[in-house]
């Protein structure tokens, strides 16, 4: 028992460690943008947990098709830091006060310079590491230019409204152009719909990157609806049998949905940051499904364990 405790411990100690979750395109996608009005904005959905001091940097600077920023019209970059772990379908609001003052967020700190994001068309551009060699993660576009629509956004950059689709992106996957589909015309404003909120992280940014799913307006801002979002996401843990299983965990907002399939015995145990058991659920064999109600949980860290036959795997839950 005192090994066990001692392990938990531990296991609680590594996890608390604070680092920067590396984050792959669609990791985070766009659901929201405002360039009306004193006090623009965007808002962006995370389809991944985050740990606390994971950093997004965020640019209106045009992507051009030679693969680097617009030089000749360069514009701002933002750092974006969580202030604490974050979990999947948490939603990010990002004020950038039209560049009069540095921006501010609900979630998380900034850093870097002023941004103003251009009622002319414009984009913002989501990417970690540095601007010589950044990673994309998202991108929106609100510009049209009387080109054709296509894969490409504006296809080069050739002022401050416009960009190319950045390196690694796709448009419908983890970019999105929003415009006026039957005026083929601009729009300063949009926000996703909510039509999907439930789902995994390919199935809601298909959804979300989809221009018929925006509310869109040239002349007003909108209100950014928090939409719900509970997303699915694959429970990460490997088992040393090797066997195929079809593990996920959906983190809602008031429940947390385990689906797992084993043909021997499984259970699950949900701990808190003190080492306590707090839940706890098992099946001898067949599907399995446990729906963990979080509504009287406290916030913070709790670490899910699967048990098959006498082997533990642990993930970290953050509520």
């Amino acid at each position: 028992m005192h090994r066990y405790i001692l392990l938990l411990t531990w296991c609680l100690m590594a996890v608390n460690a604070k680092s920067q979750s590396a984050l792959v395109a669609g990791d985070i996608a766009f659901i929201g943008i405002n360039s009306d009005g004193s006090e623009d904005h965007f808002s962006f959905v995370l389809l991944r947990d985050f740990e606390s001091g994971t950093e997004i940097k965020f640019t209106d600077n045009g992507w051009t098709s030679a693969g680097s920023f617009n030089s000749e019209y360069p514009e701002s970059h933002i750092t974006w830091t969580a202030n604490s772990d974050l979990m999947a379908g948490s939603i990010e609001y990002v004020t950038t006060y039209n560049g009069n003052q540095l921006a501010t967020s609900t979630l998380g700190t900034i850093t870097g310079e002023k941004m103003t994001i251009s009622v002319a068309g414009d984009q913002v551009l989501a990417y970690q590491g540095n601007k010589s060699d950044p990673v994309f993660i998202a991108a929106l576009s609100f510009n049209y230019n009387n080109a054709t629509m296509g894969e490409e956004f504006d296809g080069e950059s050739t002022s401050n409204s416009t960009t190319a689709l950045p390196d690694g992106l796709t448009l419908g996957s983890n970019a999105i152009h929003t415009f006026h589909q039957d005026q083929l015309i601009e729009m300063d404003n949009g926000m996703y719909n909510c039509v999907q909120t439930d789902g995994d992280k390919e199935s809601l940014l298909a959804a979300i990157c989809d221009v018929n799913n925006w509310q869109v307006d040239n002349d007003e801002a909108f209100d950014l609806v928090n939409c719900t979002f509970n997303v699915s996401v694959p429970t990460g843990i490997e088992f040393k049998d090797g066997k195929a299983r079809n593990e996920k965990i959906t983190l809602g907002s008031n429940v947390i949905t385990i689906r797992f399939s084993s043909d021997e015995k499984c259970q699950v145990e949900l701990y808190n940051a003190r080492g306590v058991l707090v839940r706890n659920y098992s099946k001898i064999d067949g599907e399995f499904q446990a729906e963990i109600s979080t509504a009287q949980l406290s916030k913070g860290l709790y670490l899910l364990y699967f048990v098959y036959n006498d082997e533990r795997v642990v993930k970290k839950i953050i509520l």
